[in-house]
């Protein structure tokens, strides 16, 4: 695999700073019903999803990783389909997403799952907007947190299934490179562009991958 340099460390890849960030969203909702922040933007939200919708039966066995506020799941919850699960390492992530399904009426599963770890499940899908971002600005140990991202979404994704990747550190190019081991690129999700410099790109890259 071709070399990818990695990205400094950050308090944005640590546990401690996005369970006081949710947290602190628990307890906006409860005292003001405020869900919390779309990360990447409703849009992205909403490509995605459609995306799903226009491509996938209902009965797709969807896992959402670092589901955050669970928009996404909520979103297609909204589409007619039921089988979802959204993990995050954050507990106070999962209480938030809890507290809003209820409010919403919605059966919805969340746990409270550190994905880095095997955990013995497989989904037809598995999405992620924003959470390999994290992941890429964790403190590196015995093994980079980005090489075991890629070997536990190998894991996760059935064999045949599809892995949907949203991201604003990556380009495209790096992407494939990333998970080419275990997937091939099976289709993209169309952005904005703008040019500067005489170049073309976009702020935000969607990949849909398929497992080989």
């Amino acid at each position: 695999m071709e070399n990818i340099e990695e990205l400094n460390a950050s308090k944005l890849g640590t546990l401690e700073y996005w369970d006081t960030l949710y947290q602190k969203e628990v307890e906006n909702f409860n005292d003001f019903g405020d869900e919390g922040e779309i990360w990447f933007g409703q849009d992205s939200a909403e490509r995605m999803c459609e995306w799903v919708q226009d491509n996938l039966p209902s009965s797709t066995s969807i896992l959402d990783l670092g589901t955050g506020n669970g928009h996404l799941l909520f979103e297609l919850h909204s589409m007619g389909f039921t089988n979802l699960l959204g993990v995050d390492y954050a507990p106070n992530s999962i209480e938030l997403c809890k507290t809003i399904a209820n409010d919403k009426e919605m059966e919805i599963e969340f746990k409270v799952m550190d994905i880095l770890q095997p955990v013995g499940l497989q989904f037809d899908l598995v999405m992620d907007k924003g959470t390999f971002d994290a992941i890429s600005l964790s403190e590196i140990k015995e093994k980079k947190p980005t090489e075991q991202y890629v070997e536990s979404v190998g894991r996760l994704v059935k064999q045949g299934g599809l892995f949907m990747i949203t991201s604003c550190n990556w380009t495209t190019e790096e992407l494939l490179i990333r998970f080419g081991r275990e997937f091939e690129k099976y289709d993209l999700i169309k952005y904005p562009t703008f040019t500067f410099g005489g170049q073309q790109g976009q702020t935000i890259t969607s990949v849909i991958f398929k497992k080989k």
